[in-house]
């Protein structure tokens, strides 16, 4: 069981890096390049550049047309969050 609870965050993670990855494009398609820059940088720093992005994300959700790529990132979060938390608990 903590093997599977380990799988699925670990899937859940890689979802949202690519998530984020999509939501970084989608500022420079829209103008918005100083701020992807900004969280590209930041995103070793104890993931600041992560968290501008996805607040930034569901900000313009609708007009950059984010929304199901929003919604999938909170979801694979959470069970991101969730599962390894989870997994560690059943140790």
């Amino acid at each position: 069981m903590d093997i599977l609870l380990r799988g699925l965050a670990g899937v859940a993670g890689v979802a949202c890096v690519v998530c984020f990855i999509v939501v970084i494009i989608t500022m420079f398609k829209r103008g918005s390049k100083t701020l992807a820059i900004v969280c590209l940088v930041l995103s070793p720093c104890f993931l600041i550049g992560p968290v501008i992005a996805y607040l930034v994300g569901w900000m313009h959700a609708t007009d950059w047309n984010l929304r199901n790529v929003m919604l999938i990132w909170t979801i694979c979060f959470l069970i991101s969050a969730l599962g390894g938390g989870a997994g560690f608990a059943a140790r």
